[in-house]
């Protein structure tokens, strides 16, 4: 029968600001670009930059970085730590919700920036290193929505941001089509229709969406939209099918869930719910505290 050990280990590291997996190190970006290794070494700061940047994320090749500021407008595009340019979001309501920004590879390898750079809610694709527009078009009429927490695999985009009044949900994409027709930015297609509030989700996979609700509903009193298919209900946490566009199933959680992290899994990852899910290719996260680090390992054994 399968079996999960955890390995955990502690590293005293003071002032992390943001942590980017980066090979066998960790490397806070925002605190000049420190790396902290597995055996405990850690390399100093070797810039300064002089900002408020709290947060990055890495490109699929590991070259390029992009420093942002959490809840802030600026952010910058790094390859290998230089600097290549600056990014921007709009200011409305920028301290409310988290950066809109990811990083993604075309077939070909070519990298690419998703984020936000003109209005709160139209997306835009540009060349991570140039900052060429790859999705520009008079056509555009983006839907009243706040990207935030983007994610890419695959060909999905998802955007966990939120509604007015607000009202916290998920959209997906196919931002593949979007190159050849960026109006598809602009009509998300919805997992289910919008009787409850979506707090968070996560990729399983390239056809795996894992996403959490909260307790708020706009369902009529007797809830019977939730008896319909494909109607994720309040307080649970739902696998979703994105190549039919199918809840596959839900499981109802008694407290929010908060942010979800999938660790890995494709084939086992949507039948069922282990902890937060069944796991099939474990790996590992790391967690920064006051005191340092603590990055924990998993080992999946199939004895």
């Amino acid at each position: 029968m399968p079996r999960i050990e955890a390995s955990t280990r502690q590293i005293a590291v003071q002032g992390i600001r943001s942590l980017v997996w980066q090979s066998e190190q960790l490397v806070d970006w925002a605190a000049g670009n420190r790396r902290i290794a597995l055996d405990g070494q850690v390399t100093s700061c070797s810039v300064i930059y002089a900002y408020r940047f709290d947060a990055a994320c890495a490109s699929p090749s590991g070259r390029y970085v992009v420093l942002y500021e959490r809840l802030g407008t600026k952010g910058l595009v790094l390859d290998q730590g230089r600097l290549i340019r600056e990014i921007n979001r709009s200011y409305y309501f920028a301290n409310a919700f988290e950066y809109p920004v990811t990083i993604a590879a075309l077939d070909n390898g070519q990298e690419v920036l998703i984020h936000c750079p003109d209005e709160y809610n139209q997306l835009e694709i540009d060349d991570l290193v140039t900052g060429q527009r790859l999705t520009a078009s008079a056509a555009r009429k983006s839907s009243d929505f706040f990207h935030s927490r983007l994610a890419v695999c695959g060909r999905f985009l998802m955007s966990a941001g939120w509604l007015w009044h607000p009202l916290e949900y998920v959209y997906v994409y196919d931002w593949h089509a979007a190159l050849s027709d960026p109006r598809l930015l602009d009509e998300a297609r919805e997992l289910t229709p919008i009787a409850v509030e979506m707090e968070a989700a996560a990729f399983i996979d390239d056809q795996h969406l894992v996403v959490a609700t909260t307790a708020e509903s706009f369902a009529d009193e007797e809830g019977k939209e939730f008896s319909l298919p494909n109607m994720q209900a309040p307080n649970s946490l739902g696998i979703w099918d994105l190549y039919d566009w199918q809840l596959l199933r839900q499981v109802h959680v008694a407290e929010p869930l908060g942010t979800i992290m999938p660790l890995g899994g494709s084939t086992a990852g949507h039948k069922g719910f282990g902890m937060a899910l069944m796991i099939e290719a474990l790996k590992r996260f790391a967690v920064a505290t006051e005191a340092g680090v603590t990055v924990v390992q998993f080992h999946l054994h199939l004895d």
